[in-house]
């Protein structure tokens, strides 16, 4: 039995559904839970799913698989397949963040 059901309420989204989409403005966005919760399509989603720190930036370095980005003074490592010189949006949650002196 198929059912849709719509809620504003993720973490019943999550409990209750085999799939999660997010629309807005008519239009889907996205439909992967992980896209969704983890690697959020653009900042509309991001900050409907609670991202709060949101810094835009752009990639300074790439190398196999790995990139350097800079947000104005911060500079920032991480994986990922995008080109040297694109404009980039990190959406960090504060218990992803590891520091390192």
């Amino acid at each position: 039995m198929t059912v849709l059901h719509t809620t504003h309420d993720q973490t019943e989204a999550r409990i209750m559904a085999d799939r999660i989409a997010i629309i807005m403005d008519g239009k889907l966005c996205s439909r992967v839970p992980e896209e969704i919760f983890e690697k959020p399509i653009d900042s509309q989603v991001a900050s409907f799913v609670g991202f709060e720190n949101v810094l835009n930036g752009k990639v300074i370095s790439a190398d196999r698989g790995l990139i350097r980005i800079e947000f104005g003074e911060i500079i920032i490592d991480a994986s990922g397949d995008i080109e040297v010189r694109s404009q980039v949006h990190a959406f960090l949650r504060p218990e992803n963040i590891v520091l390192r002196t």
